[in-house]
């Protein structure tokens, strides 16, 4: 996760805030096929 950050900090914001919304659909996807 530090790298993570890391990186994330040389990158613009618009990547940046890009990069959080696949995060959010990534757990979202994760969380739909827990359920079924």
């Amino acid at each position: 996760w530090s790298d993570l950050g890391r990186r994330e900090g040389r990158t613009p914001p618009r990547s940046k805030s890009f990069a959080r919304c696949l995060l959010i659909m990534e757990l979202d996807i994760r969380f739909f096929f827990f359920l079924l």
